[in-house]
């Protein structure tokens, strides 16, 4: 059933359709039938009236011109795509956030990842693994160890796991901090005080 929820991509869930159709090809020969049938599978108070409105442009019933071409399947895939699709922002941003990369500063690069995914609206699995392609294998390895409630539990646990492994390879690698070799811990301490000091 495709209700616009975020976890749901229109484009997935139209592959989906074809690929039902193409099981029994002899069944879906009549492509207003299958437009009838995908109707059937949309709900939900942001789908419902364009699936509504579609029947009745495409069938004319109930007052409503008919639609020429409304009865074929590359129509309907293409306005519900039209609808339901992501936008050009979306897909811009979910492009750019496969190029964010980790550079050792788990909270720089989950800001970035983040603040994009609010327009491309990644979810559940495939959002955990486009941050867990990124993560050193450490803190996964420690990730694994329990179930998460929902996404946002998860990326908590990221942060802080990740951040752990951060200032612990630091302690023992001096070269990895400052100019005097301060752990990222200690130089988060030196520019929190600064902020502090009256201007």
């Amino acid at each position: 059933m495709f209700r616009n929820e975020k976890h749901q991509d229109i484009r997935m869930w139209l592959m989906t359709c074809t690929d039902y159709f193409g099981q029994n090809s002899w069944q879906w020969e009549d492509e207003a039938q299958r437009i009838r049938y995908a109707i059937s599978r949309m709900d939900g108070k942001e789908v419902a009236p364009f699936a509504l409105t579609y029947r009745r442009q495409m069938t004319g019933e109930i007052g409503y011109t008919g639609q020429e071409g409304y009865e074929f399947w590359h129509v309907f895939a293409e306005q519900a795509l039209r609808r339901f699709g992501p936008t050009h922002e979306a897909e811009k941003s979910l492009r750019d956030m496969g190029s964010v990369k980790y550079r050792r500063d788990v909270a720089k690069f989950l800001m970035e990842m983040e603040n994009l995914n609010i327009h491309a609206r990644v979810t559940a699995i495939a959002w955990r693994k486009m941050i867990e392609d990124e993560l050193p294998i450490e803190p996964l390895r420690r990730l694994s160890h329990r179930e998460y409630v929902d996404d946002g539990e998860w990326l908590e646990a990221v942060r802080t796991v990740t951040r752990a492994e951060e200032d612990f390879k630091e302690r023992i690698d001096p070269r990895g901090g400052g100019p005097s070799g301060a752990t990222r811990g200690q130089k988060r301490k030196f520019e929190d005080s600064k902020s502090t000091v009256p201007v």
